[in-house]
């Protein structure tokens, strides 16, 4: 189930705000488990600026949900990969996802919670809201993964 996210304020980054959506954990708890595996952030921060996918996905076991990786395309060419855009109108996926894109060099990635067509991301300030479109400057990413979340 996609949840809002409680207490979120704009110093969140991408990774913690989708875990706490799928988790309904507290912000403190799911920075926790990320820091444990991807290491503290600097003094006076509670969250990295980014997250390697591997200390992410581990957090998330720690949280107690279980992921399913049911879409890779870490093999295909960035342009034949789908935009958010396209992913969020035209899939016909159900349940909680985790949905993780990179932008074309490999500088940048980004990761959102979706359900169906609703989806909770930095840009909608942890709130869960129904997909309208993408804001300018997130069309650079690219679907890499979905992970099903239970």
């Amino acid at each position: 189930m996609l949840r809002n996210v409680a207490g979120w304020t704009s110093d969140m980054t991408c990774v913690p705000t989708a875990l706490c959506a799928v988790t309904g954990l507290s912000i403190d708890r799911v920075a926790a488990a990320l820091s444990k595996h991807a290491g503290q952030p600097p003094r006076g921060q509670k969250f990295l600026h980014s997250y390697n996918i591997i200390a992410w996905l581990k957090a998330l076991a720690e949280l107690g949900a279980t992921w399913t990786d049911v879409l890779d395309h870490s093999d295909e060419l960035y342009k034949n990969r789908a935009t958010i855009e396209l992913f969020m109108t035209q899939h016909q996926r159900t349940g909680t996802m985790l949905v993780f894109g990179e932008n074309e060099d490999i500088s940048c990635t980004h990761l959102f919670a979706a359900e169906g067509r609703y989806l909770v991301d930095t840009y909608t300030g942890g709130k869960a809201v129904k997909f309208t479109q993408v804001p300018t400057d997130y069309n650079a990413f690219r679907i890499k993964r979905i992970f099903a979340i239970t």
